[in-house]
């Protein structure tokens, strides 16, 4: 009868390893916090939105011979409309990207100075192309840009009657091709696989350019300069393909 109570203790002794082993838990793996939405790829837009800014001019030839003072801080306001192409391509949590944009643009103010003497700057067009560097998480995405900006700016300036310039008295009046650049920061939110949504906001800074205006009546040609830079906030959607 000793002999079964020596078995089972040999039983137990040569399977005891096994057990061990198959009582031994494995540690979880490391779950990686990568990004599960994947923003690689080409995408359009459509953005809205609303700038404010300063159109200064400083007239050093005033043809028309009235201007007094011959130099006005100008602020402008309005709003702006634009479609934008870009790329994305992640790394990991980071996204780097370029983005380029053009569109329409109704940016603009008057001051009238002593009484009877109006300064009006315009921003009529926007354009930029600016590279992005952001940060995902998942379907959120926070991220900076910044680049290069052109613009159309108007220039008007001369008596006024009221609030309108005067035609009798004439005006000086051109356009010209401001370069700048721009900077920013925004949240982009993917709301399905190709649809995100995005807030912006851009400061641009065209600085201080020189303009020639002839003049209405034909009494010369005035010259001055124009510094126009201005904030803008503006939310868009972008579809990925």
């Amino acid at each position: 009868m000793k002999l079964v109570p020596t078995l089972v203790t040999a039983a137990i002794v040569m399977t005891s390893p096994a057990l061990a082993a198959d009582l031994i838990i494995d540690e979880p793996s490391f779950i990686s916090p990568l990004s599960a939405y994947e923003w690689s790829g080409f995408y359009v837009g459509l953005n809205g939105g609303y700038a404010w800014g300063n159109g200064d001019q400083d007239i050093t030839v005033d043809a028309l011979g009235f201007l007094v003072p011959p130099s006005a801080q100008v602020g402008i306001s309005g709003g702006l409309l634009t479609g934008s192409l870009g790329a994305n391509y992640q790394m990991d949590e980071f996204v780097v990207g370029v983005e380029g944009e053009l569109g329409w643009a109704n940016i603009s103010g008057m001051t009238i100075q002593s009484g009877d003497d109006g300064y009006r700057t315009s921003v009529d067009w926007l354009g930029n192309l600016r590279g992005r560097l952001g940060y995902a998480v998942d379907s959120f995405m926070v991220y900076g840009t910044g680049g290069v900006a052109v613009a159309g700016i108007g220039i008007e300036n001369g008596d006024v009657d009221g609030t309108a310039f005067d035609p009798v008295t004439g005006t000086a009046t051109t356009s010209l091709t401001g370069f700048g650049y721009v900077v920013g920061a925004g949240v982009e939110v993917a709301v399905m696989d190709n649809v995100s949504v995005k807030a912006e906001y851009n400061y641009y800074d065209f600085g201080t350019m020189a303009f020639t205006a002839p003049t209405s009546t034909a009494v010369g040609t005035e010259e001055g300069t124009v510094t126009t830079n201005f904030h803008a906030v503006k939310v868009g959607v972008n579809y990925a393909f």
